[in-house]
């Protein structure tokens, strides 16, 4: 059995959910986000969010790697079938059920039930839908399933880096979907693909080993990506960027009804800060729509670090561009994660039922606090994001206790379904006492944007 401690290497970690302690707490915490946020992303954020990790660990330990966010909100019912992935993503995307393939298998082994719901598989990604159902109560922090799937294609294994969400609906059942990186793999239209879980572990309260739920569950089928392939366009960019150390060379643009995504080479020359770190993109349409910044996969200084693959770019993936789009305005911008760049905390401001609150993080960007409302243990939050904070992962909402010490959040929200100035965004925080409540925000000086090197992509030529 797996030691407990080990798990933690999969978790992922907010970087805005800590107290301003200790240094070395400071920056250990940095280090896990900046880790599992280059496997993932983005939540995404992604972050959510995206995605750094030491120059070292940046590709070549990722092979096979999964990173989960947990939502543990309990659904009053299962979601529909064919619907998975949009409800637990947050895919707002009206062209999205024309490319997911409904498997709807289940196999039981050991008292686990494991139902395949649905893939879909674009250029980019592959999302994978499950619903696992114990006859045992599991406890919400148990660890997913579905830390590592198997994936086969047309016979052989794949080993890729990529993420996932898993949302419970009752104590005894969850759904998760796995998404992914495939870009760098050739992946014929017609695919025969086999999909195994291999070992389900349960967190056992007040003890360090977990339970194992030995399987396999194993899935085959057929599947094929034509019609998407069909709606598939790759548009060249050839622009070379370079900002302090970081020299940057965007090749193209890859969109689908799923998804869209940047590829680029990019070097540093001296600074570990910037070694990780590419720079990142805010990209809007012409409508004033936001794309959501997924994931990433970076492989940084090519001519010098020795990785497998060494032909496949450094990628950023977003979410897709939406129907009827007639141009993409991308921003690079630099998100620093030295310690002497870090972004400074705004002075909280206690809540006395006025609202709204408006939270000013910079000349550009402010979150605007309309509803806060305090039930059953949490604090549930709606606000809006005013200026360039929407397109950057974490629009850093902080709430506070009566100590003015940080609340830790209880779910991701609907960050991921924010696309413009309009939206409202939710989120739910863990209440600490019944006494008073702060909130505030960050001043957002750890990042820099690139405004005089804004390109545009025009979708219709």
């Amino acid at each position: 059995m797996k030691d407990i401690y080990e798990l933690l290497n999969y978790a992922e970690v907010d970087l805005k959910e800590y107290d301003e302690t200790e240094l070395n707490d400071i920056d250990k915490k940095k280090f896990k986000k900046k880790l599992h946020s280059h496997i993932k992303s983005k939540r995404y954020n992604l972050g959510k969010m995206t995605k750094f990790a030491a120059v070292s660990l940046a590709i070549l330990t990722l092979a096979g790697v999964v990173t989960y966010k947990t939502n543990p909100i309990f659904a009053k019912e299962m979601p529909i079938l064919g619907t998975i992935i949009k409800n637990v993503e947050g895919y707002n995307n009206h062209e999205f059920d024309k490319y997911t393939s409904v498997i709807n298998k289940t196999v039981e082994k050991n008292g686990f039930e494991v139902t395949l719901n649905e893939i879909a598989i674009d250029r980019n990604k592959l999302i994978i839908a499950a619903t696992f159902k114990s006859t045992e109560k599991l406890p919400e922090n148990s660890p997913p399933a579905t830390m590592n799937p198997i994936v086969f294609i047309n016979g052989k294994q794949i080993n890729v880096g990529g993420g996932g969400n898993k949302k419970f609906i009752d104590n005894y059942t969850y759904v998760t979907v796995d998404e992914l990186d495939v870009s760098s793999i050739k992946i014929p239209d017609n695919i025969n693909m086999k999909i195994v879980y291999k070992d389900f572990e349960i967190y056992q309260k007040g003890q360090k080993d977990l339970k194992t739920i030995n399987g396999p569950w194993e899935f085959q089928f057929n599947v094929s990506k034509k019609e998407i392939e069909n709606k598939t366009n790759t548009i060249k960019i050839n622009k070379n960027i370079k900002f302090k150390d970081i020299y940057m060379d965007i090749k193209d643009i890859n969109i689908t009804p799923l998804s869209t995504q940047i590829s680029f080479d990019f070097k540093c020359d001296t600074s570990l800060d910037s070694m990780a770190d590419p720079l990142y993109f805010i990209i809007t349409d012409n409508r004033g729509n936001y794309l959501s910044m997924q994931g990433g996969s970076f492989a940084p200084n090519k001519d010098t670090v020795n990785y497998a693959d060494k032909e496949s770019p450094s990628l950023i993936t977003f979410s897709a561009v939406p129907k009827g789009t007639d141009k993409l305005y991308i921003t690079p911008y630099h998100r620093s994660f030295n310690k002497e760049n870090r972004s400074k905390k705004t002075e909280p401001i206690k809540f006395n039922n006025n609202l709204p609150i408006v939270l000013k993080q910079n000349n550009e960007s402010r979150l605007i606090v309309t509803s806060i409302e305090r039930k059953n243990g949490k604090i549930y939050v709606k606000y809006k994001a005013e200026g360039i904070c929407i397109g950057i992962p974490e629009n850093r909402l902080y709430l506070y206790d009566s100590n003015k010490k940080q609340l830790d959040r209880e779910d991701v929200g609907n960050e991921q379904d924010v696309t413009n100035n309009k939206d409202t965004i939710s989120m739910t925080f863990k209440d600490r006492t019944n006494r008073d409540i702060y909130v505030g925000t960050d001043d957002m000086s750890d990042i820099i944007v690139l405004e005089n090197n804004k390109f545009t992509v025009d979708l219709k030529k």
